[in-house]
């Protein structure tokens, strides 16, 4: 691999709104992924007639790591969801 080959960047993944982008970022970065968004002064972000929303881009050495983090992040979410329902069940039932 060239040194060239390890500045190159990818689209990570793609969001409809700047809010959703920022969080997973900031994930990210603290995770020491560096990565940049693309699109977000779009006016058209948020909206139905946008082909995308905004881009977060990492780089491509990075892919596997942030791949990682994000399985992470979506398993750690299913669980909270999970022990929410379970809590509004026992509160409905008590």
């Amino acid at each position: 691999m060239t040194a060239m080959d390890n500045d190159k960047t990818i689209v990570f993944m793609d969001f409809a709104t700047l809010g959703e982008a920022s969080i997973i970022k900031g994930a990210l970065e603290s995770n020491n992924i560096q990565c940049f968004l693309s699109n977000e002064c779009s006016p058209f972000v948020g909206s139905l007639i946008a082909d995308r929303g905004v881009s977060l881009h990492i780089f491509e050495k990075d892919k596997d790591k942030a791949e990682e983090l994000m399985e992470l992040i979506n398993s750690a979410t299913e669980e909270d969801d999970l022990w929410e329902e379970g809590a509004a069940e026992e509160e409905y039932n008590d």
